[in-house]
């Protein structure tokens, strides 16, 4: 090592510089960890969604070949509706219900981020819950109301 003159040597680096890396290290390492985890939740999400998706065009598929008929809830755990459901452990598995009437049905499926995505005979799968049978969004849109001009027309 060779002396700078002014009582420091070169060819080291401080303690101070290596602590400034380290944790410079580890913030990245965390801010990569979170987005990691943030992109697997978004995958267990869109898999649910897609496990909704694929449940109802297969009911619909069922009712199609036997004259509008619903399949019960033990027609579509045995097979006897062409849908290939994943294992009740995992993130995305299915789940159907029937209402009372069998006229129309709710199926439910959630994802690792807590997402439940639903869907029946009339709603897309959209994140809310089933309630006997029938699908309800966790929000509702509401519906757009005239403005005050079109009212005074009438």
């Amino acid at each position: 090592m060779t002396d700078t003159g002014a009582g420091r040597r070169d060819g080291g680096f401080s303690l101070v510089e290596v602590l400034i890396v380290v944790l410079i290290v580890i913030v990245l390492a965390a801010i990569g960890f979170a987005v990691t985890l943030s992109a697997q939740q978004g995958v267990a999400d869109a898999r649910a969604k897609a496990n909704v998706t694929a449940a109802v065009d297969a009911i619909g598929r069922f009712a199609f070949a036997n004259d509008g008929a619903l399949p019960t809830t033990e027609q579509f755990l045995d097979g006897t509706v062409e849908f290939v459901n994943v294992a009740s452990s995992e993130p995305g598995h299915v789940r159907y219900s029937l209402d009372e009437d069998s006229a129309r049905f709710c199926v439910a499926a959630a994802g690792d981020g807590g997402v439940m995505f639903v869907a029946d005979n009339r709603l897309a799968p959209t994140p809310g819950s089933c309630v006997d049978g029938i699908a309800t969004a966790a929000t509702a849109t509401p519906a757009p109301s005239p403005t005050g001009d079109l009212i005074d027309d009438l």
